[in-house]
């Protein structure tokens, strides 16, 4: 709603169209500041934010236009104020805080409700065992969250009754699996830096028992607390990263909602390590020295994640490559086919202003507007593949004299229940059938293409 309104208001230009989503990932880095501060202190919120601006994910989906550093940086905002809740349960702009959060959460992305029922199973758990928090408050805010959904609650049942059928179903044995995956990416473990991480989670630990059994020892007593704020932060990693493996949701790019938490946590680990150097060696290394031996560390335990950011390549498809070639080369008598047809919509967006005549496999007409209702049966047709050749054929009969097929670089797999693989079908007939002009590759990140020049002169 809010990008079709934003569309309406400023164009679909590249830049224009994909500002909302950095303006969000902007706008985390101060977000997951506040969130450090508030749930230990400000040396942690400084780390955090560090870490957050250097995050690779947090990047790359910055550029996207995608929901996702918007619903991540309502996740850090609602966490926030939920710790800013424990603290002082009945503060009316906390309560509102989160209320806003919350609600605005869930209109944003379906999966922003795990962090609302991961929260309310903390809220039951803080309540019941240790008795620390009023239950009333936090019945009302939640209330008021859901109060608040429900006029979409009949949008969200026909979408849940579609579901999403493109993603594959793991088994359950392999769904804890799902979990750990999910965990170490909220912790930064399958970045560059992950030997570094690792061992800062690993010191963190045992600094953490270390002191609480030393209570002696000169450390800060609010850098050790394991207090709800600690709890908190855990649950709401664990927690969504299991409720994603019970969705059977293994992609990274639903877990980045929750990674402020961990990133906090991983902030604090590493605030107490520098700490620890400072006590350790303050009396045997001077100001300079010390500095260095912090930045040296900040360096390595933060700026390792770049990498992935900075060096495996932004162009995230290859359609947007063809696009720039299309513009200086004659399409009246081209053909265009997208199989499978889920380019379409990136392919309509490049080319809204030329609009070459483009078709998809299976959708044949209009792909460029997806949408997953009877999506499936279109893939489960069995004249699927003669259909879309006696379609060639009948615009080749009208003056097309070449065909593009744009298709997904190497062997086309199936998605989940949709079976994407008989592009390969269609692609060993059409080379069957039509002369081969030429192939040529267009590497990405994230939709590699190949470009098939046919003549659409039968051999």
């Amino acid at each position: 709603m809010m990008m079709h309104q934003w569309m309406q208001w400023f164009g679909a230009d590249e830049v224009v169209f994909k500002l909302p989503a950095f303006v969000f990932g902007i706008l985390l880095i101060p977000a997951i500041y506040w969130l450090g501060c508030v749930a230990y202190s400000k040396n942690t919120g400084v780390l955090a934010a560090a870490i957050a601006a250097f995050a690779p994910d947090a990047i790359y989906y910055s550029q996207e236009a995608r929901p996702y550093t918007l619903t991540a940086l309502l996740c850090c905002l609602g966490m926030a104020f939920y710790l800013k809740l424990l603290k002082s349960p009945r503060q009316r702009m906390n309560q509102l805080g989160f209320i806003v959060c919350g609600a605005l959460l869930l209109y944003s992305q379906y999966t922003g409700a795990l962090l609302i029922v991961s929260l309310g199973i903390t809220t039951l758990y803080l309540w019941w065992r240790p008795k620390t928090i009023p239950l009333i408050p936090f019945v009302g805010v939640f209330g008021a969250i859901g109060v608040l959904f429900l006029p979409w609650i009949p949008v969200f049942f026909d979408h849940l009754a579609i579901g999403s059928p493109w993603a594959p179903k793991a088994s359950w044995l392999f769904r804890p699996v799902i979990v750990l995956s999910q965990l170490l990416y909220a912790m930064l473990i399958p970045t560059a830096g992950s030997f570094f991480t690792a061992a800062v989670l690993t010191i963190a630990l045992i600094l953490g028992v270390r002191q609480r059994r030393k209570l002696s020892d000169p450390f800060p007593k609010k850098l050790l607390a394991l207090q709800p704020t600690t709890l908190v932060l855990s649950l709401n990693v664990v927690l969504p990263a299991t409720m994603l493996a019970i969705l059977s949701y293994d992609t990274y790019r639903y877990m980045l909602a929750f990674t402020p938490a961990a990133w906090v946590i991983y902030a604090h680990g590493l605030e107490m390590l520098l700490h620890t150097v400072n006590l350790k060696w303050k009396g045997s290394l001077g100001n300079l020295q010390r500095m260095t031996i912090w930045g040296t560390l900040i360096f390595f335990l933060v700026v390792p994640s770049t990498i992935d950011a900075f060096f495996a390549g932004t162009a995230k498809s290859g359609i947007r490559a063809i696009a720039a070639e299309m513009q200086t080369q004659p399409q009246d008598k081209t053909l265009y086919l997208l199989s499978p047809d889920v380019f379409g919509p990136t392919f309509g967006y490049y080319f809204a202003n030329t609009r070459p005549t483009f078709h998809g496999f299976a959708r044949w007409n209009h792909p460029e507007f997806f949408s997953p209702r009877d999506y499936a049966p279109l893939w489960d047709n069995p004249t699927l593949l003669p259909d879309t050749m006696q379609r060639i054929q009948t615009l080749a009969s009208q003056g097309y004299q070449t065909l593009a097929l744009v298709q997904a670089k190497g062997t086309v797999a199936d998605g989940g229940t949709l079976k994407f693989s008989r592009a390969n079908t269609l692609l060993a007939t059409l080379k069957q059938r039509y002369p081969l002009l030429n192939k040529k590759d267009y590497p990405a990140r994230k939709e590699p293409i190949a470009l098939y020049l046919f003549s659409l002169t039968p051999l």
